[in-house]
């Protein structure tokens, strides 16, 4: 699904295991929001987790139409100054992986 990385888990600021996609020095986390839902409520947790995750890049992928008015504008807003880069679909995330050979 995503260039050169393969499905793993990331250890979460809770201890407990996030799906995820790793690489040799990348990892990436890919959530979906089709439908109004509580996955948008996981963000900061999320962010909080792979801002502390021991890798050189760091990539969230958010998809979908049912993300909650202001979720998306936060993470975008708190992710201005972190090293943490964020796209909008898998395509994007791929040619990032691609061009920097991640």
């Amino acid at each position: 699904m995503f260039y050169k990385l393969n499905k793993s888990n990331l250890t979460s600021i809770y201890n407990t295991r996030i799906k995820c996609f790793k690489g040799t020095d990348t990892v990436l986390v890919h959530k979906v929001q089709n439908v109004s839902g509580t996955v948008d409520e996981k963000l900061p947790y999320l962010f909080h987790s792979l801002a502390n995750a021991p890798y050189s890049h760091k990539l969230l992928v958010l998809e979908g139409e049912g993300w909650r008015e202001g979720a998306l504008d936060w993470i975008e807003n708190i992710l201005i100054m972190s090293p943490i880069k964020l796209f909008f679909s898998v395509e994007e995330a791929n040619r990032y992986l691609e061009d920097n050979n991640a």
